[in-house]
C-alpha cells in the first residue's frame, strides 16, 4: 500500500497519468485530488489488486488534505489514514 502525497493531480482530465501509476498486480490508483481550484497537492493511493481495502468517510479538512481507508484480512479490519499538511501559505 503507497500513499502519495503532492500529485498535483486534477479531479477531471488527469486519469492518463493516473493510469500510469498503476503497476502490474495493483488496483487502480484512487485519486484524492484538491477540489478547491489551487494548484498542488492532492494524495493517490496505490495497493496490490487482491486487497480487500473501502473507502471510508472523512469530514472535509481545510488546513490539510487526508483520506481514510479500512483494509479487511483475515476477518480483521485495519484502519489506515493518509493526512498531509501542506507548507505554509497565506491559504493556510
Amino acid at each position: 500500500i503507497a500513499f502519495i502525497t503532492e500529485t498535483w493531480l486534477k479531479p477531471k482530465g488527469d486519469e492518463g497519468i493516473v493510469s500510469q501509476l498503476r503497476p502490474d498486480g495493483y488496483a487502480k490508483p484512487l485519486n484524492f485530488a484538491r477540489t478547491t481550484g489551487q494548484s498542488g497537492g492532492g494524495i493517490c493511493v496505490i495497493h496490490r489488486e487482491p486487497l480487500d481495502m473501502q473507502c471510508t468517510a472523512l469530514t472535509t479538512m481545510t488546513h490539510f488534505e487526508c483520506c481514510q481507508y479500512k483494509l479487511f484480512i483475515n476477518g480483521r479490519s485495519l484502519l489506515l489514514i493518509c493526512i498531509y499538511r501542506p507548507p505554509p501559505s497565506s491559504k493556510n
